[in-house]
């Protein structure tokens, strides 16, 4: 049973959109964070409207999510990646698509993934989108409604409480000899 104490502390949820207008013109052949400007949830006032950046307070396990939808895609870039990444660099939940998938301009595509992720206390996680060649045409489209399909969030929620306790499961013998299962099993509590 996880109990949360709502006076002293609060569950980290959040979840951030694009709000106003759309996020136009993406450079290629670099790293956007893409412009997550509003809360509609932030039980812990962690995330940047600014920065678009979502600061981890309380260390653990978390379950984080995006939904992008794109417009303008130029059918002269190679590739776009969208994905999350924390603040020492490392890339997770990556959606791909590339010149494969379409052979015109086209209007709109939506890519969505999501990931559990151990973050500690000060980490910072963000979507960033990454074009490789092309033009500049790409926009993120702003939240409007589910009824039109343009749908861009971010959010996430912590999994483990404070108290949890993990170990890592080491297995032995087999053809390979001995490694570790580095995942999330091997819960003690």
């Amino acid at each position: 049973t996880i109990t949360v104490d709502k006076e002293a502390d609060k569950l980290p949820i959040f979840q951030a959109f694009r709000s106003g207008s759309d996020h136009t013109n993406l450079a290629a052949d670099t790293e956007v964070t893409i412009a997550f400007n509003a809360t509609s949830v932030d039980t812990a006032s962690g995330f940047s409207t600014s920065a678009y950046t979502y600061t981890i307070s309380v260390s653990g396990i978390y379950f984080l999510y995006y939904n992008v939808t794109f417009s303008d895609l130029d059918s002269d870039m190679a590739a776009l990646n969208v994905q999350m990444k924390d603040n020492d660099g490392n890339y997770f939940a990556i959606c791909r698509m590339d010149d494969k998938e379409y052979t015109a301009d086209t209007g709109f595509v939506t890519r969505a993934a999501h990931a559990m992720r151990r973050l500690d206390v000060g980490q910072t996680v963000q979507v960033i989108v990454y074009q490789s060649g092309g033009h500049s045409t790409t926009d993120v489209k702003r939240n409007i409604s589910s009824t039109t399909g343009a749908e861009t969030i971010f959010g996430g929620y912590l999994l483990t409480p404070k108290t949890f306790k993990e170990t890592t499961q080491v297995t032995e013998g087999g053809s390979t000899g001995s490694g570790s299962g580095g995942g999330l099993g091997g819960f003690q509590g």
